[in-house]
């Protein structure tokens, strides 16, 4: 029963590092929409 806990363990970190990658694409991607929108007003005004 132990190797089912280990298993168990196991895909649910890989589910979670797959989670903190999406969360991180995520906000990189806010942060360089931030920086373009910044840019843009830049060169607007």
């Amino acid at each position: 029963s132990e190797a089912i806990i280990l298993w168990i363990e196991e895909s649910n970190s890989e589910r979670y590092q797959k989670l903190e990658d999406q969360i991180l694409k995520d906000q990189t991607l806010k942060c360089n929409v931030e920086e373009l929108l910044m840019k843009s007003a830049l060169k607007a005004t």
